[in-house]
């Protein structure tokens, strides 16, 4: 059995859905390529996902999200006073633009807590992780 890690920040992303309406998902781009390891890859592979979270019910409802989709996220640190990174698509014909709001994420604080992060490598035959992270 293989084992995938992904290393990096999942965000609340919110989309038009048209009248001022907007549309919530999670999503960034080492969440997104692990989601698709996971639904492509045997049953028996391993696909886990480093990052870290807050204590809010924001965090609560990512990481429920998370592991809906066979991903593992054990290890995640839970930072206090953090929440996740957001950000929003906006759409001028078919040209996308996004605007980000991700300097409190507690994404970003967790290379703070490396216990769990080297755990996570030390167990992984392969690690991915973006230029952003």
């Amino acid at each position: 059995m293989t084992s995938l890690l992904g290393i990096g920040e999942c965000m609340i992303e919110l989309s038009s859905a048209g009248d001022d309406l907007w549309r919530q998902r999670f999503s960034g781009d080492v969440f997104n390529a692990l989601w698709y390891a996971r639904a492509h890859s045997a049953d028996d592979a391993d696909v886990a996902f480093h990052t870290a979270v807050g204590t809010d019910p924001m965090s609560d409802q990512m990481l429920a999200f998370i592991r809906s989709g066979g991903i593992r996220c054990a290890q995640t640190p839970r930072i206090a006073d953090r929440r996740p990174g957001l950000y929003t698509i906006q759409l001028n014909g078919a040209e996308r633009s996004f605007t980000y709001w991700r300097d409190t994420s507690a994404a970003q604080m967790m290379v703070r807590h490396p216990g769990p992060l080297w755990r996570d490598v030390a167990g992984a035959d392969v690690v991915y992780f973006s230029g952003i992270t």
